[in-house]
This record gives C-alpha cells, sequence and structure tokens, in this order.
C-alpha cells in the first residue's frame, strides 16, 4: 500500500484553536456588582467583602507582585553581599587567629 502513495504523502492535522480575549478587571467588577445585585442575608455579606478585601489588599495582580518580589530579590543580594564582606573582612583580622590559638591553649601573640 505505501508503494502506490500518488497523493504526496500525508498532511498533518491543522491545529485551529482561538483563544478568546479574558478581561480579568471585568470579571472581578461584575463578580462585585453581582454581590449587590442579589439577596444576601447579613452574614453571607460580611463573609464575601472580607474575602475581597484580603484578595485586594494583597496586591492580587501581577504588576504589583513583581515589583515587591524585586524589591525582594534586590534586598536579598544587598545582605548577601554585606555579609560576604563582613566575613571577608573578619577572617582577614588577627582577631581569629589569636581566639583559636587561645581556645587551643597556645600563647596569644
Amino acid at each position: 500500500m505505501a508503494l502506490f502513495n500518488f497523493g504526496g504523502g500525508f498532511k498533518p492535522k491543522q491545529f485551529g484553536f482561538k483563544p478568546r480575549y479574558y478581561d480579568q478587571d471585568k470579571e472581578e467588577l461584575q463578580a462585585r456588582l453581582a454581590k449587590y445585585d442579589r439577596e444576601m442575608d447579613n452574614a453571607e455579606l460580611m463573609k464575601e467583602r472580607i474575602k475581597s478585601g484580603f484578595k485586594y489588599s494583597s496586591g492580587g495582580d501581577r504588576a504589583s507582585h513583581r515589583a515587591a518580589s524585586r524589591k525582594s530579590n534586590i534586598r536579598l543580594f544587598i545582605i548577601i553581599i554585606a555579609l560576604g564582606l563582613a566575613a571577608v573582612m573578619i577572617l582577614q583580622s588577627d582577631s581569629i587567629t589569636n581566639m583559636m590559638k587561645a581556645m587551643q591553649g597556645g600563647v596569644v601573640e
């Protein structure tokens, strides 16, 4: 059968997925407006308000998360450099060698 292939071979099946536009801000706005449209008891309304407060106070968008992450990484890098410099200064000083000799019972110069 493979010898009599006059069509030029098989063509792969095309992937025809067309993504839809997703607007997160619009969906959040609709969710906030919907909670006032429907009838809720007082306790359920309070739970929803608390949940949305935690989400918005934690900086739910990606840009603020990236900025906070960048600041944290820079702060960590500065701390590592400062600790490294302090370690080099301590190791190059004579106080460490004198302390080690004193612990071993040797004579300190």
